[in-house]
């Protein structure tokens, strides 16, 4: 289902953003991997919005995409925070 989704945002013209709600929530590490690092080549052309409250995956996020930027919603305000801070506030 998201490789059909991916296809389909290509095929968009301008790029738009991307949202991305947990989608690898239920993702072996495997398949997080190899969805990140298509992530990480789409992120070259599309704006890409990874929201979860899992903190492996902001973990796996930050090894693949060096230059992330996180941010945390606290009480409805949002937080500029690194990846080892937010994987820390998550836990």
């Amino acid at each position: 289902y998201l490789s059909v989704r991916i296809s389909r945002i290509l095929d968009i013209n301008p790029a738009l953003p991307i949202i991305l709600d947990d989608c690898m929530a239920n993702f072996d590490c495997r398949h997080v991997e190899e969805s990140l690092k298509i992530f990480a080549e789409l992120a070259k052309s599309h704006q890409i919005f990874v929201l979860t409250c899992h903190p492996e995956l902001v973990a796996a996020v930050a090894d693949y995409v060096p230059d992330a930027q996180y941010w945390f919603l606290d009480r409805g305000r949002f937080e500029l925070s690194d990846s080892s801070q937010l994987v820390a506030r998550l836990r």
